[in-house]
C-alpha cells in the first residue's frame, strides 16, 4: 500500500511521472512555489493537519482547487494541501536562518512591532546588510532580523 503523504496525487491530478502507476484526469509537470510564512500542510483542504512548512520551503503544485493548492514539499516529498494565500513566487535561498526562532521587522529597529515569525532553516534571501541588520526579500517587501540569526 502506498502512503498517501509521498504520493504526488490528488486524487485527480498526479505528477507525470506516475503516468502509467496511477489512473489519474490528468498529468501535469509541477510548478514551483515558495512559502510566504511558516504554515501547516493538510491531508486534505480543511482537513487534519500532517506537518509544518517553512518561510522559504519550495512547494511544487500539482493542482488548484479554489483557495487550496495540492503539492510536495520539496524538502522531504510529503504532499498535501495548502491554503494559497500562503504561496508566492519561487526563488531560491541564499541563506538560512541560523537560530530557533527569529522575527521579522519592518525596519531595522526592535522597537517596531514584529511582523513575522523565522524559524531555523527557514530559507530567505539576503537583499543587504548594514549596522548589524540584515535585510530579506518577502511577499511584497522586505524584512529585517538581526544579522547574526541569518
Amino acid at each position: 500500500m502506498t502512503d498517501r503523504r509521498l504520493l504526488a496525487f490528488s486524487g485527480r491530478v498526479a505528477v507525470e511521472a506516475l503516468r502509467g502507476k496511477v489512473e489519474a484526469e490528468d498529468f501535469v509537470v509541477p510548478e514551483r512555489m515558495a512559502l510566504v510564512a511558516t504554515h501547516w500542510l493538510h491531508e486534505s483542504p480543511d482537513g487534519g493537519i500532517d506537518r509544518e512548512l517553512l518561510f522559504g520551503d519550495a512547494f511544487d503544485v500539482i493542482e488548484r482547487r479554489g483557495d487550496w493548492a495540492f503539492g510536495r514539499s520539496a524538502k522531504d516529498g510529503y504532499c498535501g494541501w495548502v491554503e494559497t494565500a500562503w504561496l508566492g513566487p519561487w526563488v531560491a535561498p541564499t541563506h538560512r536562518i541560523g537560530v530557533r526562532t527569529t522575527w521579522g521587522y519592518g525596519a531595522s529597529d526592535f522597537k517596531l512591532p514584529r511582523t513575522l515569525p523565522l524559524h531555523m532553516t527557514s530559507g530567505v534571501c539576503v537583499e543587504e546588510e548594514q549596522d548589524g541588520w540584515t535585510r530579506l526579500a518577502a511577499q511584497g517587501g522586505s524584512l529585517w532580523v538581526p544579522s547574526d540569526h541569518v
